[in-house]
């Protein structure tokens, strides 16, 4: 639900402002198309349409065709893994009349790209941890580095390196975070930041897909911080 509120987030500084969304029928989908809907209407978006799909399908022109009847949009949200995006997300691009903003959450992203595979997936936007599009150097911790070492970087558990990398860094900044409202830390999986109750937040990054991979995509209108509120960063070091 978080990741579907940051691509709210990150749509609204792309500029768009009519959106669509399109989630398979089932609980995950339902639950993270809720939580963009309500994000992108907190950001006083507006929302022109919904609809699900069965991953199973191997044509979505019916259910596309529906959902863009009639709808002007400039963004799609689109809810799915990296094996369901890399079909639907050609039809979407095909089926729009216009161009249209696509994006979708850290699930369309395995961790290893493949030209000839993944070759369905450019041009769609996502959003993830910074960790994971290279944002955080070419140190001996980099994704890159660690990919070249175990194949294991690009599995499902892949985003757990950069947390333990986040969670030795941060504990001894905790309390500087804490004295200091609007703070934040660049860490490797986002802009950390603690709310008023103690929790830990984050901002994540935009990426997108290229011919040779996704790489950053920083928004336009994007703040400079974690947040549009002033911000002031705790150093790495």
């Amino acid at each position: 639900e978080n990741e579907a509120a940051e691509a709210a987030n990150k749509g609204r500084t792309l500029g768009a402002g009519r959106a669509l969304v399109l989630h398979p029928n089932n609980a995950w989908g339902r639950r993270l198309a809720t939580a963009f809907g309500a994000q992108w209407r907190a950001q006083s978006g507006t929302l022109v349409g919904q609809a699900d799909f069965d991953p199973a399908w191997s044509s979505y022109d019916k259910t596309l065709s529906r959902l863009m009847d009639g709808q002007p949009a400039d963004l799609l949200f689109l809810v799915a893994t990296a094996e369901m995006a890399r079909k639907i997300h050609p039809q979407i691009q095909a089926a729009a009349n216009k161009p249209l903003i696509v994006i979708s959450t850290s699930h369309v992203y395995s961790g290893r790209f493949d030209a000839a595979t993944d070759k369905g997936l450019v041009g769609l936007y996502f959003v993830d941890i910074p960790w994971m599009l290279g944002l955080g150097g070419d140190g001996p911790l980099a994704h890159r580095t660690i990919m070249g070492r175990t194949a294991s970087a690009a599995g499902p558990l892949a985003r757990l390196y950069a947390m333990g990398i986040d969670a030795y860094r941060l504990a001894p900044r905790l309390s500087e975070l804490a004295a200091n409202p609007g703070a934040y830390y660049p860490g490797q999986t986002g802009g950390l930041a603690i709310d008023p109750v103690g929790r830990i937040t984050r901002q994540l990054a935009l990426g997108r897909f290229t011919p040779t991979g996704p790489v950053p995509a920083q928004s336009p209108n994007a703040p400079a911080g974690p947040s549009a509120r002033e911000s002031r960063r705790i150093d790495t070091e």
